[in-house]
């Protein structure tokens, strides 16, 4: 389990005879780490005093505004279910601040809040109600323990439970999950918040240690296939050169949950221009949510990029295939007939007008 940038990865892997890793369940998370809490607090502050004024604040007195950060970040990491209280300095700046920008001292900003049972400030500290802080971290923890009981109970082999990361730290999250999971080993390294970085630079030297990963979606291509008028909407119908095509098909290329073994080719299929003149095509890189999406434009599905591919002369087909390498997936596109690599142009930002069909290939059955 990783905190990283706000948010919490959680996986399961498997540590294999060989010293290997295999990720054995589909990486899955959300917006639970740590600064869910900073946001909300911050939120107060806009709420209380302004958030024009408290955003001209920050831009006026930006050292004064990381250092009421920095005690944030000690209070977090020293809060724990026991604590009666949760105390954040306060630079006398942001007291000045109000009394020229509202007229008003921050104590009397407070009284007048929503927050007027909640916080009280005095001698450069405030003091926030410790029922407040436990909602805070309840919602973030509460949020932590639903998404690994819902893998755990998918994988029920796991006998350990990892957690890395600056929010790993925190005693109140600690004790929520011992609490939570007593059946299984709760481990946090030393220097938590570290561990991801270091974990970055180890994997960087040795790549190879990734076994196999799961893929989070699948991954296919924008293409035509003849209508049949049996199995397609009408809507879709559309005419090349006299013959009849469904449009927008999703081909799919890699299926949501499958095993991506490191530098092992996927599935491998072969494409046609429509129109045997052109001498260019575009390949329409699609992802999608489920594991067996039907076409582009359903709402599960989302464009990942396109590939400008130029036709080699006397080709008749292309051959289209992913590549599981390391963390990557990559694309490899050759020429049927000879099996020579194309060099290609990807483009991730080019628009597409939902109003036109992009691709202008077919599957080759």
């Amino acid at each position: 389990m990783r905190f990283s940038g706000g948010t919490v990865d959680i996986a399961i892997h498997r540590s294999l005879d060989n010293g290997m890793i295999e990720e054995v369940a589909m990486a899955s998370g959300g917006g639970w780490g740590g600064t869910y809490v900073d946001r909300k607090f911050l939120s107060m502050f806009e709420r209380i005093i302004g958030e024009k004024e408290f955003n001209a604040y920050k831009a006026k007195f930006p050292s004064d505004y990381f250092n009421i950060c920095k005690s944030l970040e000690l209070g977090k990491r020293n809060f724990s279910t026991s604590s009666r209280h949760f105390v954040c300095e306060i630079p006398l700046s942001l007291n000045k601040e109000c009394l020229h920008a509202k007229k008003c001292s921050l104590n009397e900003l407070i009284y007048q809040s929503d927050f007027k049972s909640n916080l009280t400030y005095k001698n450069d500290k405030l003091y926030l109600d410790v029922t407040l802080m436990k909602d805070l971290f309840s919602y973030v923890c509460g949020g932590i323990v639903t998404c690994i009981q819902t893998l755990l109970n998918s994988q029920n082999e796991t006998e350990t439970i990892l957690m890395v990361g600056g929010f790993s730290e925190s005693p109140y999250l600690q004790e929520t999950m011992k609490n939570a999971f007593p059946d299984h080993e709760i481990m946090i390294p030393h220097d938590a918040w570290l561990s991801v970085l270091k974990g970055a630079v180890l994997y960087g030297h040795n790549p190879k240690l990734m076994h196999s990963r799961i893929s989070k979606c699948s991954y296919g291509v924008d293409t035509f296939v003849p209508f049949n008028r049996d199995l397609h909407p009408p809507k879709r119908l559309r005419l090349v050169n006299g013959a009849e095509y469904c449009s927008r098909v999703f081909s799919k290329h890699v299926t949501m949950n499958e095993e991506l073994k490191a530098d092992v080719d996927l599935d491998q299929k072969i494409y046609r221009p429509v129109d045997q003149s052109h001498k260019t095509t575009r390949f329409d890189l699609y992802t999608s949510t489920i594991e067996n999406p039907e076409y582009v434009d359903d709402k599960e599905c989302k464009r990942l990029a396109s590939i400008n591919v130029k036709i080699p002369e006397k080709a008749n087909g292309i051959k289209f295939r992913f590549t599981s390498v390391e963390t990557e997936l990559k694309v490899e596109i050759s020429d049927e007939l000879t099996g020579n690599i194309i060099d290609v142009k990807l483009d991730y930002f080019e628009e597409i007008s939902e109003t036109k069909h992009s691709c202008d290939i077919t599957l080759d059955k």
